[in-house]
């Protein structure tokens, strides 16, 4: 396959699409000692449960409330008040779930700023 001259083109370094400005920025890198007890709880921080089950029931909030909006006229007097049920468990829950997965991520935020500030030394 042969190439076509006419589309390729060079960049010759002393046009302007050949200049290249070179940055450099300064960066502080810090390294800190951590117990295998501290690693550990930060991980399990991380992996909430109440995250899952708050975008679980925010999806089932939602679904269910698209079903009553659209739906309503052709539902019976039972099955409308079924989907409101299901509706209101579902907000509730995703409340719920919605305070602690935030209490969990505001739990873990303040253990690793507790494990920065300190000032164990190796």
């Amino acid at each position: 396959m042969e190439k076509d001259l006419e589309r390729v083109t060079r960049i010759v370094p002393e046009s302007a699409a050949g200049r290249v400005t070179i940055e450099y920025k300064r960066r502080n890198v810090g390294v800190y000692s951590l117990f295998e007890s501290e690693i550990r709880g930060i991980g399990s921080f991380q992996n909430s449960i109440n995250l899952a089950f708050f975008t679980l029931s925010l999806g089932l909030a939602i679904g269910f409330g698209t079903v009553l909006l659209t739906s309503h006229h052709g539902l019976s007097d039972r099955l409308f008040t079924v989907f409101c049920g299901l509706t209101l468990a579902s907000a509730i829950a995703t409340f719920y779930f919605g305070v602690k997965a935030w209490a969990d991520r505001s739990e873990c935020e303040r253990r690793i700023t507790e494990i920065l500030q300190s000032d164990v030394k190796p």
